[in-house]
């Protein structure tokens, strides 16, 4: 994918956001963390596309490059950023399914 991005003729940055988010996942895989810390970010000022795998993925390229500290910072936004499963669920199925018995 990354051999393609000069033919196209326009920035990575000016692609859309999903664009982005498989040239980031590219670059960390070929082990250019600091080229994919570049594109996870511009991802996370995009409104309503930050997610789990956008953040995961700032998290390892930030490790690769051994930005401790930051990757901490970043676990501790994701933690207020991001929806808790618990809290996704409607209460009214979860009171539900804790009532099921086993049948063995």
């Amino acid at each position: 994918m990354i051999e393609v991005l000069p033919k196209v003729g326009q920035s990575v940055e000016q692609m859309p956001a999903y664009i982005r988010h498989a040239v980031a996942e590219s670059y960390l895989k070929l082990r250019r963390p600091a080229i994919a810390e570049r594109l996870y970010k511009s991802l996370l000022n995009e409104k309503n596309y930050a997610d789990y795998a956008v953040y995961s993925g700032l998290y390892y390229a930030l490790i690769e490059q051994e930005k401790f500290q930051e990757a901490n910072q970043l676990i501790l936004t994701m933690d207020t950023q991001l929806p808790n499963f618990d809290t996704v669920r409607p209460k009214a199925l979860i009171k539900p399914l804790m009532k099921i018995e086993p049948n063995f």
